[in-house]
C-alpha cells in the first residue's frame, strides 16, 4: 500500500467520525473537496529542519560614575558570545506551524530561531555582558551599541521525518490547496495525522469583518464619552 493510498484511506475513515459530522457545514465548498479527494490530488509540503549555533557579537557601552561633584565616564568593548541554541537552516521551508510541531514532537527543548532574529540575540546578550561590566567596576549603564554580529552553526541540519499533507483539486474552475494533515515516522512507525480546518466562506469572513469594525467603532465612542 503506497504513501498516498494510506492517506486516502485515513481521510476516508476521518469523513465517517463524528468529529468531521461537526464541521461539514461550515463550508459546503470545502466539503465536496475532500470528499473527491484521490490519490493523485496528494502531494507533500515541506519537512521541518533545525541546526545548533551560537551567536557571536562585539559590544561597546558607556557608563558613568559619580563621586561629589565630579563625574567620570568609561567606556568598554566586549567580544561575547550566546549558549547553543536551535536555528532553522536557511534550506529549510517548512511553515511555522509545521515547525513548532517538529519541534514539540521530534523531542527538542527550549525554542527555536530564525536567521532574522541573529542580530536581536546578539544585542541581548551583548547589552548584558556590557552592563555587566560596567556594574562591577562601579559605573552606571548609559549608552550601548552593537558594533559586530554573526552565527556559526555547530552542527549538522536535523531533517525531522515530518511532511505537511497537501491535497491539491480544482473544483467547479477553481484550483484549491490545502494541507489536511501531517505525515509522521518515529522510530520506523509512520502516523498520519489527518486534521482538516474547513476555511471560512467569504460571507463568514464579511460578517466577522463587519462584527470586528463595529465593536472597533464601539470602543472609540466610548473613548470620547
Amino acid at each position: 500500500m503506497s504513501a498516498k493510498s494510506k492517506v486516502i484511506a485515513k481521510l476516508q475513515s476521518y469523513l465517517k467520525s463524528d468529529a468531521w459530522q461537526k464541521l461539514k457545514n461550515k463550508n459546503k465548498k470545502y466539503t465536496q473537496f475532500l470528499e473527491s479527494l484521490t490519490e493523485e490530488d496528494i502531494d507533500w509540503g515541506a519537512k521541518p529542519g533545525f541546526i545548533k549555533g551560537r551567536v557571536y557579537g562585539n559590544s561597546t557601552g558607556s557608563g558613568e560614575s559619580t563621586y561629589g561633584d565630579t563625574t567620570t565616564r568609561r567606556t568598554v568593548s566586549i567580544n561575547h558570545v550566546t549558549n547553543e541554541k536551535w536555528f532553522v537552516p536557511l534550506s529549510c521551508k517548512a511553515s511555522k506551524k509545521t515547525l513548532e510541531r517538529a519541534f514539540e514532537n521530534f523531542g527538542f527543548k527550549s525554542e527555536f530561531y530564525y536567521y532574522k532574529d541573529v542580530r536581536a540575540l546578539a544585542e541581548k546578550d551583548g547589552k548584558l555582558e556590557v552592563n555587566s561590566d560596567l556594574y562591577s567596576l562601579n559605573f552606571i549603564p548609559k549608552e550601548y551599541r552593537l558594533n559586530t554580529y554573526n552565527v556559526e552553526y555547530t552542527s549538522e541540519i536535523y531533517w525531522c521525518k515530518l511532511w505537511p499533507i497537501v491535497a491539491k483539486k480544482t473544483i467547479d474552475g477553481k484550483k484549491m490547496q490545502y494541507e489536511i494533515g501531517y505525515w509522521e515516522e518515529h522510530d520506523g512507525k509512520e502516523t498520519i495525522d489527518i486534521k482538516p480546518v474547513p476555511p471560512l466562506t467569504p460571507l463568514k469572513k464579511l460578517i466577522i469583518a463587519g462584527v470586528i469594525a463595529a465593536a472597533v467603532v464601539g470602543l472609540a465612542l466610548l473613548l470620547f464619552l
